[in-house]
């Protein structure tokens, strides 16, 4: 048990260190004068949120670990249920937003929305139960792929979010 709440702990702290840095590129470019597009805003926006929601699961869980010692399917199943739910409809909105705006499609984006979109559909396979049972792993491997997606669409929105020809 207590390897889960260290591994729990570890992709939090990561996460809350990731949105950070997130952060402060972001306010780089608003320091230095620059405006931000509507899908720079977007893309910041998800950072932020996405992030903020991973840690809401890590946090439920780890709490839940503590409060049912030795209940760990109830802790997985409490955790996924919270997770299909609040990631479902965070992509929902956050699906709205982004064809209120108009916007881009690349590659990147396209993959990481994809693989929400099967996280998504596992986690409601996992809830119900019918295939395997919810489990603090598959807590792990959600918040983890978060993670990695948001890393992808920052590595590749990078450019965008700094000025390549500013001196300063």
């Amino acid at each position: 048990m207590e390897n889960d709440i260290d591994a729990l702990s570890i992709i939090a702290e990561v996460t809350i260190a990731f949105v950070a840095f997130v952060t402060i590129v972001a306010s780089i470019k608003l320091s230095l004068g620059g405006d931000l597009t509507a899908h720079q805003r977007l893309v910041i926006h998800y950072f932020t949120e996405s992030s903020m929601i991973s840690i809401s699961i890590l946090l439920l869980t780890i709490v839940l670990i503590r409060w049912l010692p030795g209940r760990t399917v109830l802790v997985g199943t409490i955790s996924c249920v919270y997770a299909f739910i609040v990631t479902a409809l965070y992509l929902a909105w956050y699906m709205k937003r982004r064809f209120a705006i108009g916007a881009p499609r690349p590659v990147v984006s396209m993959l990481v929305i994809l693989g929400y979109f099967v996280m998504i559909v596992l986690l409601g396979i996992t809830v119900s139960g019918v295939y395997w049972q919810p489990s603090i792993k598959i807590i792990e491997a959600v918040s983890l792929w978060n993670l990695v997606g948001s890393g992808l669409i920052f590595t590749a929105f990078l450019s965008s979010f700094i000025d390549k020809d500013s001196t300063a």
